[in-house]
């Protein structure tokens, strides 16, 4: 019944390595990672951010939202929240990981 984290994949576009964190948080909540598929081409963070907060509310259709990322995913996740707030959706955390 908690909001999962969505976690936006690194700049190497897998999000395999946030596997130990979602074992240590699967009693707490719901870790969902966004993996890079290859099938779009983004032009810009906006452009993937738009895309990812599409794809979450597939996922979970209102907020709060939770979300984070490691590295080059930090950024499109802050990017994501950006948006997320401007279109007046509750934002309840974000996590960065470098």
């Amino acid at each position: 019944d908690k909001s999962p984290l969505f976690m936006v994949h690194p700049a190497g576009g897998f999000v395999y390595h946030y596997l130990p964190i979602a074992r240590k948080l699967e009693s707490e909540r719901s870790l969902i990672g966004l993996q890079y598929s290859g099938q779009h081409h983004y032009k810009s963070v906006e452009e993937m951010a738009f895309h990812y907060v599409h794809e979450i509310y597939k996922i979970q259709n209102h907020g709060p939202y939770l979300l984070g990322g490691h590295s080059f995913g930090g950024l499109v996740a802050y990017e994501m929240a950006k948006q997320l707030l401007i279109q007046g959706k509750e934002l309840l955390g974000l996590v960065f990981l470098d």
